[in-house]
């Protein structure tokens, strides 16, 4: 294209001008490329399009007033051959500032090129372009064999009050209601009291797949405010599911998370407040036993740790005065 571009480019528009040169390698796709042009000559009110490459000096007459030809030509030129697109498909993972739509629209893009691929193959690999604290939600809150991406595209997570929250193109809904037959869930935006923002989401019960958007935001889209809230909602489902310490769960869900997802999640302190809450919740106490003999420990209350026991002598339940001695193995020996 440099070649093609000697001698005329001081003649160029300025707007053009500010357009890189395409160079011909897999650095930048064409259709980006092209796009960028394309948009140079509607700001400058352009009609002939096609004149506004330097490459169409190579085409018919005819071709140039064309812009399907030509944009056709240059896509069959400079496209990414499909061993390239496969190659990229696999590597592809998602931008530290990326929307997961983007990235979703960039792989179905990639699949195109080599020929398609199955919705369930397409799945798999937006998830595995994921970073870990998503991945792990998503694999976690759906099974994986059902897995569609009309709901692995936007995350579930929790709120602290229960509530489902639904992510879409970088803002947070918080559900409201369901239609009165059950199959429709209606959000509204998560900032609606903060910046009085009159967004609502209509999406399908069963797949979380997005049917109709109401009204538009008041404030601008925040994916690591997105992403923040989902690692958050990761970290209380492993307090649920393991007894791993606190500082385990933290260290693992932030490992992999970017230094702009973690300016927006709440102090370490604030993390093993709600860990320890959601495990309270979950842990309550037994009920109160009628007799000392019917007392019935679960398994969490007989072991300190993994490796050293609570209960440390218990006479029996068939004992009327049944004797159990609690205490910790370590400070006895």
């Amino acid at each position: 294209m440099e070649a093609l571009t000697n001698g005329i480019s001081m003649d160029k528009p300025l707007g053009l001008r500010l357009v890189p040169e395409y160079d011909g390698t897999a650095r930048q796709p064409i259709a980006e490329w092209l796009e960028k042009v394309e948009l140079v000559c509607k700001l400058r009110e352009s009609t002939t399009l096609p004149m506004s490459y330097p490459c169409a000096l190579l085409f018919t007459c005819g071709w140039r007033t064309r812009k399907g030809g030509v944009l056709n030509a240059l896509l069959a030129t400079f496209a990414v051959d499909p061993y390239g697109a496969y190659e990229e498909f696999i590597a592809r993972k998602l931008g530290v500032s990326e929307v997961p739509d983007v990235f979703l629209a960039h792989l179905r893009r990639l699949a195109s090129l080599i020929g398609g691929v199955p919705e369930k193959t397409l799945a798999c690999a937006f998830v595995a372009g994921l970073p870990g604290s998503l991945q792990r939600i998503l694999k976690a809150g759906s099974r994986m064999e059902d897995l569609s991406l009309a709901n692995s595209a936007m995350p579930r997570c929790i709120s602290q009050r229960n509530r489902e929250k639904f992510s879409h193109q970088g803002y947070m809904y918080t559900i409201a209601a369901f239609d009165c037959i059950g199959t429709i869930k209606f959000w509204c935006c998560d900032m609606r009291y903060t910046y009085d923002c009159k967004a609502k989401l209509h999406t399908r019960a069963a797949t979380n797949a997005v049917k109709k958007m109401i009204n538009i935001h008041n404030q601008d889209a925040d994916p690591a405010r997105v992403e923040a809230a989902v690692v958050c909602a990761t970290v209380q489902q492993r307090a649920e599911q393991t007894v791993e310490n606190p500082a385990v769960i933290i260290d693992e869900a932030v490992q992999s998370t970017s230094t702009a997802v973690v300016g927006q999640m709440p102090s370490r302190a604030a993390l093993r407040q709600r860990i320890q809450r959601r495990r309270g919740t979950i842990e309550a106490a037994p009920s109160q036993p009628l007799s000392r003999a019917s007392i019935v420990l679960p398994d969490r209350y007989v072991m300190y740790s993994a490796h050293e026991r609570f209960l440390l002598f218990d006479s029996g339940r068939h004992d009327e005065d049944r004797i159990r001695i609690f205490g910790r193995e370590a400070y006895g020996a």
